[in-house]
């Protein structure tokens, strides 16, 4: 039930949801076992984050099924399955392994330094064939997936990539 109404910010009381409200129902269990495999945890993540499709970007934000940034993303994912991510993308970029872009695997992030930037600005979780699922506000505003080296100004300010798993 706890699960539920966190996916639910709007119900304030649960004992009063009347017909026609509108209820976001997760579709991935609350957690899994930290000695689950590598590829069944990334799956997790991928499916974790898709129940936060349309969640709005915000920068800061860090509530899940209300607003998140990139790095509130991927923290929140991790720390499902017990991986503690730094709050910023650029912290995040400082731990982990690093993995060669052709050696990227689901569940690695992917790390960019944007406009310019000297510092990694943006992160998000790689799904395969050249797609990430991130919290971001182009081409729409959210978590949404996106091209990384089939986009020319992902592939632009590319970084690298970590492994935490």
């Amino acid at each position: 039930i706890d699960y539920l109404l966190s996916a639910n910010p709007n119900v304030k009381n649960p004992n009063a949801i009347s017909p026609g409200v509108e209820l976001t129902i997760p579709t991935v269990p609350i957690a899994i076992l930290p000695s689950t495999e590598w590829d069944t945890k990334a799956d997790y993540l991928i499916a974790l984050g898709k129940d936060q499709f349309d969640v709005p970007y915000v920068w800061g934000g860090t509530t899940p099924f209300v607003a998140l940034d990139c790095s509130g993303f991927t923290q929140y994912l991790f720390a499902k399955i017990g991986v503690q991510l730094p709050r910023t993308a650029h912290l995040q970029f400082q731990n982990g392994s690093s993995v060669p872009k052709d050696q990227l695997r689901k569940g690695d992030l992917v790390f960019f330094k944007e406009h310019g930037s000297k510092t990694i600005t943006h992160v998000g979780v790689y799904i395969g064939n050249d797609l990430m699922i991130n919290a971001d506000t182009d081409p729409k505003d959210g978590v949404q997936i996106e091209h990384i080296f089939g986009d020319a100004y992902y592939s632009s300010c590319y970084a690298g990539a970590k492994r935490f798993f």
